[in-house]
């Protein structure tokens, strides 16, 4: 029978458990959650039943945890006999006669009561901890220490069994904290060294080995030290190992020689470490020992930039890797090491590359320019001008070895021998261009020379303005080959404007002076110098007028190649400037050339006189070489279709008749049919009509007189289905490109035909005018060297 139900109380709600959900007790101290007072009484007000129930259900859930909640035999008596007192005192109320007595006495009872369920709580919660996490571990550390040494048996033995008891402490005192924060961890640190110490044993005897095994691979005399250590650590693990008189002594003990072993290891590999770079850093030193002789080559005084530049970088590795020697830094010092020897190479190169340079300089000058030099030529102002060539030459040579690069300035110096020894038959060539009949012959035996070009180029460039045409005429044609006639006019039309045509009834005399033709002349002559001779030697003749300007031609033949010029004078002299990529010739207005296409900076200031000139010799050398209708062709997608195909592929873009088309092409005014076809089978009226305006439009579009290859916006639109824009380029004459194409172009002219998209890209080239990242720029240089070559 509960107390509750001999008090006759069984009725009442059971009070709910101090524990919450997770068994934790309330504090000591502290009134349970279910220690309110009962309501009762019609007024509300206490009555003694009320407070008796509220001590009832205290007291009966002490006796539970007495009855089944505590297991500790000493804990629960303790508990049960205060448990007594208490019921004892709580009878004696029940007798006092008032009702007032008996609800003070209970009220004194509560309160004692609640301290002893929560003090009852704590045990049984003190205890559950034990139970499921230190109690487990005892048997199995006592089991563990009996198979100790005698050493640190007693001293773990006692250890374990302070703890036990200091844990039985706690939790009959319902020391939960006490319990968890110290007594715990103290027990789990012991059994984890005492089951563990076999293997943490053989550990050390490893790390022993291991370590042995390291240090006596060492130079004793470096390692001495550490040998010491070693023997001591072997020393304390064979006697009485693990040793102490307290339970941390021993335990240190256990992790020292374990941490003490590894130390070793660790210093001894370190040691090692050293001790091999010290190897290595000895043997770099011998290098640099046997390095010093080219090292001290660094301090070479008189030598150029490029050389000292290179004289600087040896010093300061030399420097660096001295400074990482004396820090022992192997990694550094094996890094600079190998760029010091990369530096030696490169200051050594240089070295002897200077060297070559000189002597060859050296002995040209001192040896065919110094005889050139010395030639007595007259008048003076001859000899004059032959020093200033030498020495221009002599100071070009000179900075272009500014950077350290040579080749240029060696195939110099073969070609300042060339002039020098060319200046030995200047004078007979002087004497020709300052007389009054000029040989062409004896001019040209000093053209021929090696070198003897850029002499007679210096002879003319010096020539007076009095001089006539006809010693120009001369040394053009022993320059290059061709053949000048110059008149003054075009022939004029009905409204007395200049045709294409000369008039040669205004040919000059090219013995009279003028002062004028000689200035046009010697540009002329300086133009021609601008590309290879042997691309001019292909023109045989130029026709020149001097006063009208239309442009010029090239005609082509056999031993008849023939440009005509009547396109201004040159250089400075010219109004006119050739415009590269114009908006809305070579690209429509808007877009832009491909990356690498623009034209370089300066390109706008090239004159038309000196652009034009280079543009038909650009034309005689893809007659003669067949250029445009060989790879280069391919370049742009350049086809010569007939009018059939033209026709076939507006009528495929606008949808209307062929043959209609064609006819309108054949006809020089590109006059329309007078019948027009019907429309085809499911096409009205009014679309075929459309068509057909669309068809007449495109026709009209493409003729030679509307200049279609300098509207790229109408290039564009009259683009075929197959990428192509067709186009008649003089009259009668029908061409095709890739529309594409112009992303690379230059000028819109270069479109108009194929030979005039090499004349204008030839011309570009040679005047400099052309990027240097343009695709056409590598194989124009490929062009030239062979011109220059055969």
């Amino acid at each position: 029978m509960s107390l509750l139900q001999a008090l006759g109380l069984a009725a009442l709600p059971a009070p709910a458990g101090l524990a919450d959900a997770e068994g934790e007790p309330a504090k000591a101290g502290e009134s349970g959650k279910s220690a309110g007072r009962a309501k009762g009484g019609a007024g509300g007000g206490e009555t003694p039943l009320d407070i008796k129930a509220d001590v009832a259900a205290v007291l009966q859930q002490v006796l539970d945890l007495v009855l089944g909640g505590i297991q500790d035999d000493e804990a629960r008596k303790a508990v049960n006999d205060a448990y007594g007192k208490l019921k004892a005192t709580f009878d004696k109320a029940d007798k006092l006669g008032s009702t007032k007595a008996k609800v003070t006495a209970y009220e004194a009872i509560l309160a004692p009561a609640q301290d002893l369920r929560a003090r009852a709580e704590g045990i049984r919660y003190a205890f559950g901890l034990w139970d499921g996490n230190g109690k487990a571990l005892v048997e199995p550390a006592r089991t563990a220490i009996g198979k100790l040494p005698e050493a640190a048996k007693a001293v773990l033995e006692t250890t374990l069994a302070g703890t036990e008891a200091d844990a039985l402490r706690a939790a009959r005192a319902g020391d939960s904290t006490t319990l968890q924060s110290t007594i715990q961890p103290k027990l789990v640190r012991l059994h984890a060294l005492v089951t563990t110490l076999p293997k943490r044993s053989t550990e050390i005897d490893a790390g022993i080995a291991a370590a042995a095994k390291v240090l006596l691979a060492l130079d004793k005399t470096r390692a001495t030290d550490l040998l010491v250590r070693l023997a001591r650590l072997q020393d304390a693990k064979k006697s009485g190992w693990p040793a102490g008189t307290t339970f941390e002594e021993v335990a240190t003990s256990v992790d020292g020689l374990l941490a003490e072993a590894r130390a070793l290891q660790t210093e001894g590999r370190e040691l090692t470490t050293r001790l091999g770079d010290e190897r290595e850093l000895a043997v770099v030193r011998k290098r640099l020992d046997g390095l010093k002789p080219r090292i001290d080559r660094a301090n070479d005084t008189g030598m150029p930039k490029y050389v000292e530049d290179r004289q600087a970088n040896v010093r300061n590795f030399a420097k660096t890797i001295e400074e990482q020697m004396t820090a022992g830094n192997k990694a550094a010092v094996l890094k600079t090491l190998g760029l010091l020897t990369l530096s030696l190479g490169d200051m050594e190169g240089m070295k002897d590359r200077h060297a070559e340079y000189r002597r060859k300089f050296e002995a040209a000058r001192d040896g065919a320019v110094k005889t050139a030099r010395a030639l007595k030529l007259k008048p003076a102002d001859f000899a004059a001008s032959r020093d200033k060539q030498l020495q221009d030459r002599e100071n070009e040579i000179e900075a272009s070895t500014s950077n350290g690069v040579f080749d240029p300035a060696l195939r110099q110096i073969d070609i300042w021998i060339q002039q020098a020894n060319a200046w030995g038959k200047a004078q007979i060539a002087y004497d020709n261009l300052h007389g009054k009949s000029p040989d062409v012959g004896d001019l040209e035996d000093l053209a021929r020379l090696p070198g003897g070009d850029k002499v007679l180029d210096r002879l003319v460039e010096d020539l007076p303005p009095s001089t006539t045409p006809k010693v120009l005429y001369a040394a053009l044609k022993a320059r290059y080959g061709v053949d000048i006639t110059q008149y003054s006019n075009m022939k004029k039309d009905k409204n007395d404007d200049p045709t294409w045509d000369i008039d040669p009834s205004t040919k000059l005399d090219p013995s009279l002076p003028d002062p004028k033709q000689e200035v046009d002349l010697e540009g002329l002559y300086s133009v021609l110098g601008k590309v290879p001779n042997q691309d001019v030697q292909f023109v045989e003749k130029i026709k020149r007028v001097t006063e009208d300007k239309v442009a010029a031609l090239y005609n082509g033949g056999i031993l008849k190649d023939t440009i005509e010029l009547h396109c201004g004078r040159p250089g400075t002299l010219q109004d006119n400037i050739t415009e590269f990529n114009t908006p809305g010739q070579v690209v429509p207005t808007g877009e832009s050339v491909q990356p690498g296409c623009e034209p370089p900076a300066g390109a706008a200031d090239a004159p038309w006189f000196d652009f034009t000139v280079l543009h038909e010799v650009g034309h005689a050398v893809d007659d003669a070489r067949n250029i445009m209708s060989g790879e280069r062709g391919n370049d742009a997608g350049w086809v010569t279709p007939g009018t059939g195909t033209i026709a076939e592929k507006i009528a495929a873009k606008v949808g209307y008749d062929k043959k209609y088309i064609e006819k309108m092409l054949d006809d020089k005014s590109s006059t329309p049919p007078k019948k027009a076809p019907k429309p085809p089978e499911g096409t009205s009226q009014d679309d075929w009509d459309k068509a057909r305006a669309d068809a007449e439009a495109w026709v009209k579009d493409i003729r030679v007189g509307k200049k279609p290859w300098g509207n790229a916006a109408m290039a564009k639109q009259r683009t075929a289905a197959d990428g192509l824009v067709y186009h008649e380029g003089y009259e009668g004459n029908w061409v095709g490109y890739k529309y594409s194409a112009r992303a690379q172009g230059i000028t819109g002219y270069q479109f108009r035909a194929p030979a005039e998209w090499f004349a204008e890209l030839y011309a570009a080239y040679h005047m400099q005018k052309l990027n240097p990242s343009h695709p056409a720029s590598k194989w124009l240089a490929k062009l030239k060297a062979e011109s220059q070559t055969s």
